[in-house]
């Protein structure tokens, strides 16, 4: 890249040794929680999990996310999508490929202007409000019900694939 910059490397709570060596502007950890780290970073290299993303998004950080398991698909397609990361569209980047990915995020403020932008959008919501008032309304209903109009259980369908018994509900 040419430039300074310190690089904070977390291993999932992995034992740290597991990097080896480290050159002296690393510093690892297993675990960091991003809402501690994101908002003093300048670009956040990660997985590309969803609430990573969401996170970094949420504190205006631009992305070069890496994953291919999961929802990291698209979670790095939408944030690529928005102009605020470039997706290295791998699950095992190679250390040069990160270099370059993220000199150019660094080198253009287009990146960091797409994702203050997303950041005051995300501001302008309140995620836990809506959810809280939609279960209130939600649950007014059934609260308020009859007992000849509430269901004795869960109605019995079929399941082929078995989710119900994988997420614990039964039937």
């Amino acid at each position: 890249m040419g430039q300074d910059c310190l690089v904070i490397a977390t291993t999932g709570r992995q034992p740290v040794d597991v990097l080896g060596p480290l050159p002296p502007n690393v510093r690892a950890t297993d675990y960091v929680p991003y809402s501690k780290l994101l908002p003093h970073v300048d670009v956040f290299v990660c997985n590309g999990g969803f609430g990573g993303v969401q996170q970094a998004l949420g504190c205006g950080v631009p992305l070069v996310p890496a994953g291919e398991t999961e929802e990291k698909m698209d979670s790095t397609a939408h944030a690529a999508w928005t102009g605020a990361a470039v997706k290295l569209a791998t699950g095992r980047p190679h250390a040069e490929d990160i270099r370059k990915t993220v000199g150019t995020v660094l080198g253009d403020d287009s990146f960091r202007s797409a994702a203050r932008r997303l950041q005051a959008e995300y501001a302008e919501h309140d995620a836990l409000r809506a959810i809280g008032k939609l279960v209130a309304e939600l649950g007014e209903p059934a609260a308020n019900a009859q007992p000849h109009n509430r269901p004795a259980r869960l109605p019995t369908r079929p399941d082929p694939c078995g989710r119900y018994r994988r997420c614990g509900w039964s039937a």
